[in-house]
């Protein structure tokens, strides 16, 4: 379960979701048309067995391409990005499920068989979409996590060891201008941990005397993080941070956890920031 627990890398944005659609295609195909894995019985054939793989190939695909159009619409940012290896796997059960019940509903259009529509049908296609797909996808899924995984730590673990090489910084304090001047602050680098967006606000988080404590500002972590720059790092569409602050970095399949003195609060890093953030700390 803290395996399952783990965060995961959500693939499924359109550009790469019409990349993974096509590798289903080709390797659903190649599969059925090299091994041919299931006993089929030639007589009750309605066309040629390469066409039938053809029709086996684009079944998953079109599911596979409309069950997570769907999920990507239903799903908010926030949710993508707390993607774990235990929702990857129930979501591709959930598909398996589908993929067999659509195996099911063209068999009448690839078999002659009188019983297509028997429930024993039903239970087979399932069954074998199961077996053809979900242990497979299960253990490159874990193989995956792990490939990430130690991947990440490895970085994490470099970049710990220039934590404490001293980085320099402009100024240590930054006056703040809002879109209402009765609410411009100052935020002392000195004390600035870290701010994460909250609706319309940024939420700052301060150390004193071995205290965290937070603050609510009303303007955009972008209108922040303009008027910091440059010393603050952008980790994530939510975060800065203050790289002088950092005192730890884990890694985990979706980039690092960034930990700081006095608090359970941690930074995420995503993977679209991993790049900048790992040539700004060495």
């Amino acid at each position: 379960m803290t395996i399952f627990r783990q965060p995961y890398p959500y693939y499924y944005y359109r550009a790469t979701l019409l990349r993974l659609a096509a590798t289903i295609f080709a390797l659903v195909f190649l599969f059925l048309f090299v091994f041919e894995p299931f006993v089929v019985n030639p007589a009750e054939l309605r066309m040629s067995y390469w066409l039938i793989c053809l029709i086996h190939a684009a079944v998953p695909t079109v599911i596979f391409s409309l069950y997570y159009l769907l999920r990507n619409s239903s799903l908010s940012e926030t949710q993508k990005e707390r993607w774990t290896l235990g929702m990857e796997i129930l979501n591709l059960c959930i598909l398996f499920f589908l993929l067999g019940i659509g195996s099911f509903l063209i068999r009448d259009i690839i078999y002659t068989n009188p019983d297509n529509w028997s429930w024993h049908y039903f239970l087979e296609e399932v069954k074998n979409t199961f077996l053809a797909g979900s242990l497979i996808a299960s253990f490159l899924s874990l193989l995956n996590f792990y490939r990430l995984y130690n991947k990440s730590q490895r970085q994490a673990a470099e970049l710990d060891s220039h934590l404490h090489q001293p980085l320099t910084q402009s100024t240590s304090t930054i006056h703040i201008h809002t879109n209402l001047k009765s609410d411009d602050f100052v935020v002392d680098l000195t004390t600035f941990l870290f701010a994460r967006a909250s609706g319309n606000y940024v939420e700052i988080h301060i150390r004193e005397r071995d205290l965290v404590s937070k603050s609510l500002k009303r303007l955009t972590l972008a209108q922040l993080e303009t008027q910091l720059s440059p010393n603050v790092l952008r980790t994530h569409r939510s975060y800065l941070v203050n790289p002088r602050h950092i005192i730890h970095v884990t890694g985990n399949a979706q980039g690092y956890e960034l930990s700081f003195s006095d608090t359970e609060s941690t930074v995420p890093v995503s993977r679209s920031n991993l790049a900048a953030f790992d040539t700004a700390m060495r």
